[in-house]
């Protein structure tokens, strides 16, 4: 992977006295830089980044604890109060939202153990169609939770046992293993359908990654997310199909 400046854009208001470095930990730190130092700063869609930006105020603003979560740490008081500037400004002038981020924000150069080398990951969340309704070509289940998943900690019933979490079902008064991929599939399982889709794959893929987008057949769109397991460990389609 080639080097590269991994910036932070870092909300510190330029007129606040007390700034300080962002709170880091685990080998990483930063180093403040200039603007300038942003390969392709002043050539950039601030439009499209403005409308990103937008997306992160509203999520911090429902939740501020996620900018504490990471190795970086940020003040969310202080990123919020640059997201109610923004919000005032109302503007897709170039000019006026680049000056707006210069303004507000510092970049910092991340380094992982004085090293600027790195690699930027990120999640894919895939898409599939589906109904709220079983028709059509619509067949396939979309399950919730099942009612009669059981989990237990073998930790809760003695401080000798280990910290392992157990997923089952009780059959004739007994936990045992919960119904398997292939079970489910032929028989079903007691829990709620929460929506019908259109491709056994996709669904698949959705329970695979964790969470998917569903693209409802009433023009509307509904997320879905992870929820728990049956409790057998897990087996990648890769090294199947090889």
């Amino acid at each position: 992977m080639k080097k590269y400046f991994g910036l932070f854009l870092l909300l510190f208001l330029l007129s606040c006295s007390s700034q300080k470095t962002p709170e880091t930990k685990d080998g990483v730190s930063l180093n403040k830089v200039l603007f300038s130092d942003l390969a392709g700063f002043y050539q950039d869609d601030f439009i499209s980044f403005a409308e990103a930006y937008a997306l992160s105020c509203q999520a911090v603003q429902k939740n501020p604890s996620v900018l504490q979560t990471s190795v970086v740490k940020i003040n969310p008081k202080s990123y919020l109060k640059a997201c109610r500037k923004f919000e005032r400004l109302k503007t897709k002038d170039k000019e006026t939202l680049q000056a707006f981020f210069k303004t507000n924000f510092t970049p910092y150069a991340v380094l992982n153990n004085n090293s600027p080398d790195g690699k930027f990951t990120s999640y894919y969340e895939a898409e599939l169609k589906a109904s709220k309704t079983k028709h059509n070509q619509y067949q396939y289940p979309i399950y919730g939770k099942p009612n009669d998943l059981i989990e237990i900690n073998l930790k809760d019933f003695g401080t000798d046992l280990p910290n392992k979490r157990i997923l089952g079902r009780v059959e004739n008064g007994k936990l045992t293993p919960y119904f398997t991929r292939a079970q489910i599939e032929k028989n079903g399982v007691d829990a709620p359908v929460i929506l019908w889709g259109d491709d056994k794959v996709d669904i698949f893929l959705m329970q695979i990654q964790g969470s998917a987008v569903a693209l409802l057949d009433d023009g509307t769109s509904v997320r879905v997310s992870y929820a728990d397991n049956n409790g057998h460990t897990f087996v990648g389609i890769g090294g199947l199909l090889l």
